[in-house]
């Protein structure tokens, strides 16, 4: 490790703690570790998975914060998500002179477990092994894309297409307006078939169209639940301000006889792609939705709006209450005036 990392490479793992894997299909829960002072601002650049029920640990998600957490079941996550681990992820090594940042006073696991056969007296004692060494020359951070419909997918159905978009804007880079997109971890359930992310940006000229640039996945490549992994791309990217991606993710309902939700449980779907990109950026998820999030999305469809911005709403709203008022303030002075002018000409005919 020390040859790979340097000297000043420590290593530790956070693990579970034998707990006892609730006997509901779906649990979440929570664990929360103080980080050393003397570790805090280094950097992470290395995570290893520490399973010890493939079959029900789903997913692990890590996040830093500067507040405590509540633990144990149905817990939320608060703070800075930095990484996300699920079945089949191996070995995560980041690219030389580049960490995921330890800046909080806390690190925190959420764990998914799937207990789909409701099996009493799974103990479990997984985990993450975490290498730190002193920071990096670049910090990383995690872009969070995808779709998630409120009113789910329809069931008997072999392919289903849905899309999520992206537009970045300046306020989302912390340094300069440009990042690098060098890893990527595209998550579905166990009804889904393929995912794919169009980077996309505009042509040159002021009628320039937004036109495919880079592609994280195909739509011909089949999607493995059981073997999921966070891909170091072959072709990083840069990214800039107006620049978006275009997620897409397909499923096979047929085995369905209900609508699909989109939520936490393991039979219910998700579309989501983590990228990794470096320097770290200020925006954690990015959704700016320029349809209905149903089909294949077709970039010549890609918009520079950034969507509906409920202040411009509340403003657009405020300013019609008031030109409203003024209008009726007008008429009734009109109307005063009307009956005003109508007295003193009868005043003068008397």
């Amino acid at each position: 490790i020390n040859a790979e990392y340097g000297d000043d490479c420590a290593s530790f793992e956070l693990r579970f703690g034998n707990v006892r894997v609730p006997t509901a299909k779906t649990t979440y829960a929570c664990w929360q570790w103080p980080i050393p002072a003397d570790l805090r601002d280094n950097h992470i650049v290395r995570i290893d998975p520490i399973v010890d029920n493939v079959k029900n640990a789903h997913h692990f998600v890590v996040f830093v914060s500067d507040e405590q957490i509540e633990l144990g079941p149905n817990c939320a996550m608060t703070g800075q998500v930095i990484y996300a681990w699920a079945v089949g992820v191996e070995d995560f090594r980041l690219p030389p002179q580049t960490g995921l940042p330890l800046n909080g006073k806390f690190i925190s696991i959420q764990a998914h477990y799937d207990n789909a056969e409701q099996v009493a007296g799974i103990v479990d004692a997984s985990g993450l092994k975490f290498y730190v060494a002193p920071k990096r020359n670049e910090t990383a951070s995690m872009l969070w894309l995808g779709q998630w419909l409120d009113d789910g997918l329809e069931p008997k159905q072999k392919n289903v297409t849905i899309h999520g978009t992206c537009r970045l804007d300046n306020d989302d880079f912390s340094v300069g307006f440009e990042s690098l997109v060098f890893a990527s971890f595209q998550h579905m359930h166990t009804l889904g078939r393929h995912i794919w992310t169009v980077h996309t940006s505009k042509e040159e000229g002021e009628e320039g169209k937004y036109v495919e640039r880079h592609r994280i996945g195909t739509k011909e490549q089949v999607y493995d639940f059981n073997r999921q992994e966070v891909k170091m791309l072959d072709e990083p990217f840069i990214v800039e301000p107006g620049h978006g991606f275009v997620t897409h993710c397909i499923y096979d309902t047929t085995s369905r006889s209900s609508r699909v939700n989109f939520g936490d449980e393991t039979e219910d779907e998700m579309c989501f792609d983590f990228l990794l990109v470096t320097p770290a950026i200020t925006r954690r998820t990015c959704s700016t939705p320029m349809s209905d999030g149903r089909g294949e999305f077709a970039l010549s469809d890609f918009s520079d709006s950034s969507g509906v911005n409920p202040l411009a709403v509340i403003m657009i709203t405020v300013i019609v209450l008031i030109a409203c008022i003024a209008l009726g303030i007008c008429v009734l002075c009109g109307v005063f005036s009307g009956v005003a002018a109508r007295k003193l000409s009868s005043s003068e005919s008397d």
